[in-house]
């Protein structure tokens, strides 16, 4: 019998559009796993390294907010992913994985790397108990200036304030006509998917000048389920996560999309983030990840300036399977979102949701 991940219960509606696209995916990843081709290919990939993505972990008692949770895994869910992985596959940490890519040793069979994203407070009291139960041990990549700040990151910014907009009409970005904004939550997350899809695209500048329009209304006071969903670590319980035996790396200073830039401001960014950590740490911090992760964010350019601030390992997040060889500053990972049922989890762990979207 498949283990179970959870009894976390998510409604998703019939009318939205690729319901019926995704209704396929599913009984395609419901098959694959119940008829063991998951398991076929989990035995053809047992030499290439596989690496998750979390982002954060929290409470099961949090509100059923699926639009904000979509990055999020639930403590009950993430428990028991934690035990599969340990039970299918050899966790590698990422000095390991730095060791093999150094020196030639190999991975053991069914190598796989948990690493979280921004550097968010749930990773230490929700996820680093876990992780520490199942004895595998985890990467947590920090964005520097968020832990000094504890500001919210860009992207969960704006569905704030567009979620809690009290005007009738959005600015919006690009000098677009102001839109009207709807009463309904889920049409106002839509609205949200579209402005953060453009601001994505914007120059760096153009951007954080679109946000400060938006920053002229109070941003209303977070609930204690809001404050574990988005507060940052501090350097100290950074420190706390390095002294357990976690590895940390950088995620940038302020989490920009890094195509966007100017060389001068993608250097500082890949700069002072590692500087920082090192002065906090008082130790090398050889780790990176791409803000974003998806082709649009990062290029030849961007690689080969990760390369000069001294990283010797950076991760993307275009959920493709990685080759044998790896290319150590464009290692690849699979995102574990809030929302996957088990079937889902199953495939992309297994590598089976990989092979169906390259």
């Amino acid at each position: 019998m498949p283990d179970k991940i959870g009894k976390t219960t998510r409604k998703h509606s019939h009318s939205t559009p690729g319901h019926a696209k995704r209704l396929v995916k599913r009984t395609t990843f419901a098959a694959a796993r119940y008829l063991g081709v998951n398991s076929c290919v989990r035995t053809a990939l047992r030499h290439r390294l596989l690496a998750l993505c979390y982002h954060g972990v929290i409470p099961d008692s949090s509100p059923a907010d699926s639009y904000r949770t979509r990055n999020a895994t639930r403590l009950s869910d993430f428990a028991g992913q934690m035990k599969i992985l340990r039970r299918l596959f050899t966790p590698v940490s990422a000095t390991d994985v730095l060791h093999h890519i150094e020196t030639g040793a190999p991975l053991p069979p069914y190598p796989a790397m948990v690493t979280f994203d921004d550097g968010l407070r749930n990773n230490l009291t929700f996820a680093a108990p876990e992780l520490e139960r199942f004895e595998i041990p985890a990467l947590i990549l920090v964005s520097s200036d968020h832990i000094t700040k504890g500001q919210l990151l860009w992207p969960q910014e704006l569905d704030e304030r567009i979620a809690n907009w009290k005007h009738a009409t959005l600015p919006m970005p690009q000098a677009q006509k102001d839109t009207e904004l709807p009463g309904d939550t889920e049409a106002r997350w839509q609205v949200a998917d579209r402005v953060r899809a453009a601001c994505k695209r914007l120059p760096h500048e153009e951007r954080m000048t679109y946000l400060d329009r938006l920053r002229q209304e109070p941003l209303l006071m977070m609930e204690d389920w809001q404050q574990d969903l988005y507060s940052f670590l501090s350097w100290e319980e950074v420190r706390q996560l390095d002294g357990r035996g976690f590895s940390i790396g950088s995620h940038t200073v302020s989490h920009p999309i890094l195509t966007t830039l100017t060389p001068s401001r993608l250097a500082c960014e890949l700069g002072d983030s590692k500087t920082h950590i090192e002065r906090e740490l008082g130790k090398p911090c050889p780790w990176f990840a791409y803000p974003n992760g998806g082709k649009d964010d990062f290029s030849p350019e961007v690689v080969e300036a990760t390369r000069t601030a001294g990283y010797k390992m950076a991760f993307t997040l275009l959920g493709q399977n990685n080759s044998r060889s790896l290319n150590p500053l464009t290692i690849d990972r699979v995102c574990i979102t809030g929302d996957l049922t088990e079937n889902e989890f199953a495939a992309r762990m297994h590598g089976f949701w990989s092979l169906l979207s390259e």
